[in-house]
């Protein structure tokens, strides 16, 4: 059997077989030996099938089988067909080092210039060789790609490699905000493999957060006084929204008001001995039994001493009561965690004087200008807008002694396409000056 990837979909051939009435046609994305399922049946003579109905993000593995006329009389396989038989691949993962300008704490933001190790997954059929990618962000406006172009070592079907250093390379302009997602376009290749496309993105911060408590806590049989337990939250902001989850053995749940006070002095009544479950998470599985809502808690400050309150007010069957095994706090709130703008000390550069010539150089092209004030750098921003509002960087130069810079291969674009460039002189941070 053969198969050829034609016409949006997959045309297979194979010898006739003596005495076939028909042939069944399988097909599996998992493997050769893995589960197919029928996707035709086609009377002989008739010795090709043409499948329709094939992703082309997925590898499809083709069999077909001869049947009699008797349907109980069915023939053996053909051998499996794995279409298309190359090397796929697909982002498996990865790294943020922000050590090349930054704090080194392994998360982006606002300032900071950071590698990208990305590692790369080949769910192919063949060994992935000589393999590239490309980095493209569409938000100008927050980032520069300064290092587009990365390199991996050859992956092995079925196995998943990092991309060989120095990977990568990104700078997060000053006008970024904590709180912001930087999203990317990745698109990986290897020889002879169509280039396969994938999403990468990178939070700047998060504004949820978990405060919990595990200590276990006796609730005596029938209280004369609520047993309380406490949760102390050091970071200082403003809830937007909050959820309590409370894990509470009990034999009657209908025996116990259990209430969460807020640092502000704001009670809700959580239980109020009904049947409801006391080991959920209130407002997002279970709404609060009142008096009071979650809504309460809404714009009041996050930090301080949360106070959860039970009381057991019927005698049970245990004298030795119940128990809190644990209860937590859920906070969404307005301003984000683990991110913190990076401060640069160093002063943004001057203008880069009008002076950029643009020569051809074989298929490349040489970029030429005067030195600008204080820089330490230069970044050559492309575009086919002439205000360069949404610019990606041609080429760079790391040192603000050198002003001239090549743009490898940048010679040739499509036909009709004019791109326009400016340089921008960079500090030491990488920032860039007007």
């Amino acid at each position: 059997m053969t198969a050829i990837a034609q016409n949006g979909g997959v045309t297979l051939n194979w010898n006739a077989v003596p005495g076939a009435a028909n042939y069944t046609v399988f097909r599996g994305d998992l493997g050769c030996d893995r589960q197919h399922i029928n996707v035709g049946t086609i009377g002989a003579p008739a010795t090709t099938f043409f499948d329709d109905n094939v992703d082309p993000g997925f590898i499809a593995y083709y069999r077909v089988r001869p049947n009699g006329s008797n349907p109980a009389c069915t023939g053996k396989v053909s051998n499996c067909i794995a279409l298309p038989d190359e090397a796929k691949l697909i982002q498996n993962g990865f790294r943020i080092e922000d050590n090349v300008v930054g704090d080194n704490d392994g998360r982006v933001e606002p300032g900071e210039t950071f590698r990208l190790p990305v590692k790369l997954f080949n769910y192919g059929t063949q060994d992935a060789l000589q393999v590239i990618g490309d980095l493209v962000s569409g938000q100008a406006d927050r980032v520069r790609v300064v290092a587009p172009v990365a390199t991996w070592p050859s992956i092995a079907k079925n196995a998943a490699l990092e991309s060989n250093a120095p990977h990568f390379e990104v700078t997060v302009l000053p006008d970024a905000n904590c709180g912001e997602t930087l999203d990317f376009d990745l698109a990986a290749r290897a020889q002879g493999g169509a280039a396969t496309q994938g999403d990468l993105a990178i939070s700047m911060g998060v504004f949820n957060r978990d405060y919990r408590n595990d200590t276990d806590v006796n609730v005596p049989n029938r209280t004369t006084t609520p047993v309380t337990s406490t949760i102390t939250v050091t970071d200082v902001r403003t809830i937007q929204e909050l959820d309590v989850s409370v894990d509470l053995s009990a034999f009657r749940t209908s025996d116990f008001v259990v209430e969460v006070r807020s640092p502000a002095g704001t009670t809700v009544r959580l239980h109020n001995q009904t049947s409801g479950s006391l080991n959920t998470r209130f407002d997002r599985d279970r709404q609060p039994d009142g008096p009071g809502t979650m809504a309460a808690f809404v714009g009041q400050p996050l930090n301080g001493t949360w106070t959860l309150s039970i009381s057991d007010n019927v005698n049970g069957p245990f004298p030795t009561g119940s128990t809190l095994r644990s209860w937590a706090l859920h906070a969404t709130v307005n301003q984000p965690f683990d991110c913190t703008e990076f401060s640069c000390g160093d002063a943004l550069p001057a203008q880069v004087p009008p002076t950029l010539l643009v020569t051809k150089s074989g298929a490349d092209l040489v970029f030429d200008w005067d030195s600008a004030t204080n820089a330490d750098g230069y970044n050559v921003l492309a575009s086919d807008e002439p205000t360069l509002a949404a610019p990606s960087v041609a080429t760079r130069s790391t040192s603000g002694a050198v002003t001239t810079a090549t743009g490898t291969g940048q010679a040739s674009g499509p036909a009709g396409v004019v791109t326009f460039y400016e340089v921008r002189a960079t500090n030491s941070c990488n920032w860039e000056g007007p």
